[in-house]
């Protein structure tokens, strides 16, 4: 059962203040026939609405539903991150800049905006990890390895390395296929199984940061 309100009691609940003045000097000066006209015409939208919310009226008043008090509050809170103390000048004003950037986000999408960056992050220090000790004979490999549909025969592979071994031969004079095509394991850019070697998804993600990011760069050997 909800509670009883009066017209007056709605009417004055109402927040217009500054409505409600004028609305009070017209009921002195011409009555309420007049003023009840003015009110259900100014109003008339939001009395249109509050109708749907009576359950009855009568002499003892109007009864209208009672209304869930859902309270919507709208925060403004400052992203509270400070820079970290032992960080350089460098690092600091990085830290500064992202913490900036990150303001203006909902609080709802911060979190998967920064894992997706640091995902990024990782992956692009361990592809440089990577990068900077890996000979040119491996990352061709792996290249011709995507390129033959992810995967090849050992066979095929050990050929391969002869061919590499026969162009280097001072470098690779005491080298083994199996040696050789452990940096590629180690590093999980490729895998061996039985008598076939196939590339990884790290590796196709690799070569894909390879070609966007290591244009007109080479390798040795």
């Amino acid at each position: 059962m909800g509670d009883v309100v009066t017209f007056s009691q709605w009417f004055f609940s109402v927040a217009w203040l500054d409505v409600f003045k004028v609305v009070t000097e017209l009921v002195v000066g011409l009555g309420w026939p007049a003023a009840l006209i003015f009110i259900a015409i100014t109003f008339r939208k939001e009395i249109r609405k509050k109708f749907d919310d009576i359950e009855s009226a009568g002499p003892a008043g109007v009864t209208f539903r009672q209304q869930s008090q859902v309270q919507v509050v709208e925060t403004d809170q400052e992203l509270k991150i400070d820079v970290s103390e032992n960080a350089s000048t460098v690092q600091k004003a990085l830290e500064a800049t992202l913490i900036r950037d990150l303001k203006p986000i909902d609080d709802q999408q911060r979190i998967p905006i920064l894992v997706h960056q640091l995902a990024v992050a990782r992956l692009g220090r361990q592809f440089e990890s990577i990068y900077s000790v890996i000979f040119a004979s491996q990352l061709e490999g792996l290249k011709r390895l995507r390129d033959n549909g992810g995967q090849t025969s050992l066979d095929q592979a050990e050929q391969f390395f002869e061919r590499v071994k026969s162009e280097h031969p001072d470098f690779y004079a005491s080298s083994t296929f199996t040696e050789w095509f452990h940096f590629l394991q180690r590093s999980e850019l490729a895998a061996l199984a039985g008598s076939s070697v196939s590339i990884t998804d790290l590796g196709r993600e690799f070569l894909v940061y390879v070609d966007e990011t290591k244009v007109g760069r080479t390798r040795a050997f």
